[in-house]
């Protein structure tokens, strides 16, 4: 593959010309894939040959994968070879998984085995689970046992959701419940939204109440879109307002989209007008795309143009792309 790439700009010209060559061989019990890179720059000359073997070995109640490789390079050669087994043990009651990884390398063999159990228990009216968790690694013993209670309380106009967290560590007992009520009321013109929450919890009580309102405007020609939204807690209330106005203008010969956004809230109004024109022009042997940018705002007007070609070329037995 052939990339050469060719940039105008205010700083003049730049060329840069790369040639990379990839050929793949498989050997006969191996997977085995031959890389070699070759390179033309404005630097020099730049090869890099590498090698790399992978295989499969299958043992019996193992899965096990074993992964050579070997990569030669001007700096000399490298060897690593890894062995990976993995087993899955089933018991009676519970859902166990032994992960046992053996590795070798150069610089020693390294084994870790772990054993994970994990189990459900399901109690009469709550959903609980409990999480028993052993690990088992040359530094010792690791055991985690987690009781997770959940219950779903339904009121009459509200949908409320207690959670009830029971954990058990080492460390000790520790015990979260919350309350979450959540209510939907709908107006007459406006899509509503009211939610009430109330946390129980050892600090205290803490409620928060939100009303969300969106309204959507049509306008003539343009896409506009109000939202208004109204927020009630403790602190006070929050009022903020905004209009977001888009529009589509197309001009002769360029694809512009003038986009138009007048944002109004407490502090005071913003307005933004951006103007983005892009043509397409096709050359005889290139394929060449014109950028023309073009924004207006408070700081000033800023243009950038970008001419951007990239051909085709197929040579014998590579494949070649040329990028200018």
């Amino acid at each position: 593959m052939l990339i050469s790439q060719v940039k105008h700009s205010k700083r003049g010209s730049y060329h840069k010309s790369n040639t990379w060559i990839e050929a793949h061989i498989t050997s006969q019990i191996l997977g085995s894939r031959l890389i070699s890179q070759f390179k033309l720059s404005v630097r020099g000359l730049y090869h890099k040959s590498n090698t790399q073997i992978e295989a499969h070995i299958a043992c019996q109640t193992f899965k096990a994968r074993l992964i050579s490789q070997v990569k030669h390079s001007k700096r000399g050669s490298y060897h690593k070879s890894n062995t990976w087994i993995e087993a899955h043990i089933t018991s009676q009651t519970l859902r166990s998984r032994l992960i046992s990884q053996v590795k070798h390398s150069d610089l020693g063999s390294y084994r870790k085995s772990n054993t994970q159990i994990e189990a459900h228990i399901t109690s009469q009216t709550l959903g609980s689970r409990l999480i028993s968790q052993v690990k088992h690694s040359k530094r010792g013993s690791y055991h985690n046992s987690n009781t997770q209670i959940e219950a779903y309380i339904t009121s009459q106009t509200f949908k409320a959701r207690l959670i009830s967290q029971v954990k058990h560590s080492k460390r000790g007992l520790y015990c979260k419940r919350n309350i979450q009520i959540e209510d939907h009321i709908a107006s007459q013109t406006l899509r509503s939204r009211l939610i009430s929450q109330v946390k129980h919890s050892k600090r205290g009580s803490y409620r928060n109440s939100n009303t969300q309102i969106e309204a959507h405007i049509e306008s003539q020609k343009l896409r506009s879109r109000l939202i208004s939204q109204v927020k009630h807690s403790d602190r006070g209330s929050h009022h903020k307002s905004i209009t977001h106005i888009e529009a589509h203008i197309a001009s002769q010969t360029f694809r512009s989209r003038l986009i138009s956004q007048v944002k109004h809230s407490g502090r005071s109004s913003y307005h933004k007008s951006t103007i983005q024109s892009e043509a397409d022009i096709t050359s005889q042997t290139f394929r060449s795309r014109l950028m023309s940018q073009v924004k207006h705002s408070k700081r000033g007007s800023y243009n950038k143009s970008n001419i951007q070609s990239e051909p085709h070329i197929t040579i014998q037995t590579l494949r070649s792309r040329l990028m200018s």
